[in-house]
Order: structure tokens, then C-alpha cells, then sequence
């Protein structure tokens, strides 16, 4: 019962459901429904990324900037074309005749009125010369390519995240099975030490000794179980996946696999390809038609507007009546307005070029700090492959000490010991690699690409 909706069970209590075969049929559905939600989504790496890019609320948030700027912009060419609009009034005034001209007119009395006024027609206007509206739409273009790199550097990002996550839960999955695989060990080195105990070579100290090292390779792989799931709840989480779904993971290539660096690792190849930096021009653009705009505030300005329509003191007695002006403007005093707003404007581009020299040097910084870590890396799986080599040996050799009756178990749990730790370096050294070359791929700007692609 606990897998059937509830808002099923309020249908049922309703009586919605009116005969035994519509509520068989309901409830074959919500089986199926919840046979669904239990199957779990298999993921891929370059799945995960897909989807995180078509779900992740953060990428979606950055789509809708794209969306609001591209309005903007629509916001702001408006103010460059022509404008109408239909209009339509009608007026009864009664005015003081005294009060209008400054003294009283016998002839006319003090009131005059009430009469009615009825007018009915468009009105337009349209710039003819306005270099500061031009300027204006100028930099609402440069916004709307700044929000789209923006967007990408979000992708990018999360993506990165993504990719991150899902190598974490491979890391807690490759110590899942080395846990099970030390926990298979451990149980026959204890069946190995109660043999020889019962045949009088070994003491009851080593068969003990040997059960408590089983026990703490159980508390370990329980340990590792729990980083699995948690592990899976974060991924689900980026990925924006329903609480009730279920993930599975069926990539384990970027975990293991350690292949070349790009050809284009370079710092020009970054800089080509960052979003970020794209996003700081186009921001320094903006900047500087800003700027452009605040100096043309100051020039003449052209504008011609009208109006056509029926004008009459009743609907039988209207007649066309129609106004046409164009209007020159030239501001003269602003009481330091336009100064202010041109200096404004010429700070903020030098601080849009520094924002662009500060994320240029940043990414020279990323693209040879990412590098220099991937080496490391390559070399550290390279020493911890042949360390977990070694340990193996190491424990083949001790448990032969141990069977011939050379030395009690301490050996043994002793090369264990080093296996475990070669095992998790190894483990760790795959997962720095991978990360190496997540984060190489960040600092080129190429995760979604790289990474995103099914192979």
C-alpha cells in the first residue's frame, strides 16, 4: 500500500473510482508508476554532464540573463524607431476668465464655459539624429554577448562540478571493492591462522589477532559503502534529479585511464577559448559605448513628432486637425550632470580593462598550475602502482613465513596493513589524476567539450 500514490487514495475515498474495473486499472497504473521511479537512471559520464547542462538550476538561471538581456537590448534599439499611439479625449472645462487673463471683461463676465472638446486620432514621434540612443544600444548589444559567455562560463562550471562528483563516486566505489576484496583476504588469513592453530603451529594470539583485523576491514567497507551513497546523493543533487530517482553510475574509463595531455595545453589556447575572458571584453565594450553614449549626451539632438486626428466641440462638428514639429535639442547647462556621468562612464571602463588583465593572468595561472599538477599526478599513480606491487609481495612472502612456522602472524598483519594503505594510495592517486585532468580541462575551457562527448 505504501507505494500507491497518495492522491490515488483520495480518488478512492472521493469515489472517483466508481467500478471494480476502472479501479483496477487505476491501480495497475500506479503500480507501474512506482515500478518506474525504483528502476535507477544509469548515467554515463558524459550522460551526467548532458543533463546537469539541461537541468542544473544554475545553467538554467544563466539561460534566463541570455533571455533578459537580449530584452534589454530589444528595450533599447525601441528608442531608435518610430513610435504611435492611438489617442482619443473628451474634455468639458468651465474657466474663470479673471483668473486667465488678470482682470475681469465685463463683456464676457468672470465665467466662460462650460463647452465640450472632443479629439480622436495618432500621435507619433521618431528620432532623426540621437548618437546617445545609438551608443546606448551599442552596449546593450555587448551585454547580451557578455550574459551568452557568462552562460558558457556556467556550463563550464558546472559541468566541472559534475564531472568532479562523478569521479568521486567512482573513487568511493573503487573502495567499495577493495574493501570486499580485503575483507575476502582478511577472512583467509583467519582460516589460515585457526589451520594452523589446530595443527599446533600457530597460537591462539595469531587466530585472534587475525579475527580482529577481519573486523576492522568490515567496519572500513561499511565506511566505503556509506561514501558510495552519500557520494550518489550529491550527484543527484547537481544533476537536479527527483528525490525518489535513483542513480547509477556505468563509466569507469576516466577513473582508471590515464591518457595524454592535449596538444593544445597551452596558455594561448586558453585564452582563445575561456568564456570568462570573452565576457570581460564584451564587458569593457559595454564600457566604452557607455562612455561613448555619455559624451553624446552632450551634442544636439534631432527629433521630429506629430499628431493627426478629428478635433470638434460635438461628434457632428469635428474636422481634421493635424501638428507636426521637429524638435532640436542642445543641452546647455546641466549643473555638472554630463560631466559626472562622463567621468563615471570613463572609470568604469578602466575598471572593465582591469577586470579583463586580472582574468587573462588568472587563466595563465590556472592553465600552468593545472599542468604542473597533472604531471605530478601522472607520476604519483606511475609510484603508487608499483607500491601496491610491493605489497602485494610483501604479504605473499609473509604469509609463507607465517605457514612454514618461521614467525607468528604479526608479519602478516603487518603486510596487510602496508596492502591497505597502498590499496587507498593507489585509489587516491587515480582520483588526483582524473581531477588533474578535469581541472586541465577547466583551465582550457573545454569540460563540456572534453568531457560531454559519448566516446
Amino acid at each position: 500500500m505504501s507505494s500507491i500514490p497518495g492522491g490515488f487514495l483520495r480518488a478512492l475515498t472521493r469515489g472517483v473510482v466508481k467500478d471494480w474495473s476502472s479501479f483496477v486499472i487505476t491501480l495497475v497504473a500506479c503500480s507501474s508508476l512506482a515500478a518506474q521511479t525504483k528502476t535507477p537512471l544509469r548515467l554515463s559520464l558524459a550522460d551526467a554532464v548532458r543533463r546537469s547542462l539541461a537541468q542544473n538550476p544554475q545553467v538554467q538561471i544563466a539561460n534566463l540573463q541570455i533571455a533578459a538581456s537580449q530584452q534589454d537590448r530589444n528595450i533599447a534599439r525601441s528608442a531608435l524607431l518610430p513610435q504611435a499611439s492611438l489617442n482619443a479625449g473628451d474634455t468639458i472645462r468651465r474657466i474663470n476668465v479673471e483668473t486667465l487673463i488678470g482682470r475681469q471683461i465685463p463683456v464676457f463676465g468672470q465665467a466662460s464655459g462650460p463647452f465640450q472638446a472632443i479629439t480622436a486620432g495618432a500621435a507619433f514621434s521618431t528620432p532623426i539624429f540621437d548618437l546617445h540612443l545609438w551608443k546606448q544600444y551599442r552596449a546593450a548589444k555587448d551585454r547580451v554577448k557578455a550574459s551568452r559567455a557568462d552562460a558558457q562560463t556556467r556550463r563550464e562550471e558546472t559541468s566541472l562540478l559534475v564531472v568532479s562528483q562523478y569521479l568521486g563516486v567512482l573513487r568511493a566505489m573503487a573502495s567499495v571493492d577493495a574493501s570486499r576484496s580485503r575483507v575476502g583476504l582478511a577472512t583467509a588469513l583467519l582460516d589460515q591462522a585457526r589451520a594452523l592453530h589446530q595443527a599446533g603451529v600457530a597460537t591462539r594470539v595469531d587466530e585472534v589477532r587475525a579475527e580482529v583485523n577481519v573486523r576492522q576491514e568490515e567496519q572500513r567497507l561499511i565506511v566505503a559503502q556509506t561514501d558510495v551513497d552519500t557520494a550518489l546523493f550529491a550527484l543527484a543533487r547537481l544533476l537536479n534529479v527527483p528525490p525518489g530517482q535513483d542513480i547509477q553510475v556505468t563509466d569507469t574509463r576516466p577513473f582508471s585511464e590515464t591518457p595524454e595531455i592535449p596538444i593544445d595545453a597551452t596558455v594561448e589556447a586558453a585564452i582563445r577559448n575561456r568564456p570568462e575572458l570573452a565576457a570581460a571584453e564584451f564587458r569593457r565594450h559595454t564600457a566604452e559605448s557607455e562612455r561613448s553614449a555619455a559624451a553624446a549626451e552632450s551634442l544636439p539632438s534631432l527629433r521630429l513628432q506629430g499628431m493627426w486626428d478629428e478635433a470638434g466641440r460635438s461628434l457632428p462638428g469635428m474636422i481634421p486637425a493635424y501638428t507636426y514639429e521637429a524638435r532640436l535639442s542642445v543641452p546647455l547647462f546641466t549643473s555638472g550632470r554630463l560631466r559626472a556621468e562622463r567621468r563615471r562612464a570613463q572609470i568604469g571602463v578602466q575598471q572593465a580593462a582591469q577586470e579583463e588583465a586580472d582574468t587573462r593572468n588568472r587563466i595563465a595561472q590556472q592553465v600552468k598550475t593545472s599542468l604542473a599538477e597533472w604531471n605530478a599526478a601522472k607520476n604519483e599513480v606511475k609510484v603508487a602502482n608499483d607500491a601496491l606491487r610491493l605489497a602485494h609481495e610483501e604479504l605473499d612472502l609473509a604469509r609463507g613465513r607465517f605457514a612454514a612456522g618461521v614467525t607468528d602472524n604479526i608479519e602478516v598483519i603487518s603486510a596487510q596493513d602496508s596492502l591497505v594503505r597502498a590499496n587507498d594510495n593507489q585509489i587516491e592517486a587515480l582520483y588526483r589524476f582524473s581531477e588533474a585532468r578535469a581541472a586541465l580541462a577547466r583551465a582550457l575551457g573545454r569540460v563540456e567539450e572534453t568531457f560531454g562527448r559519448s566516446k
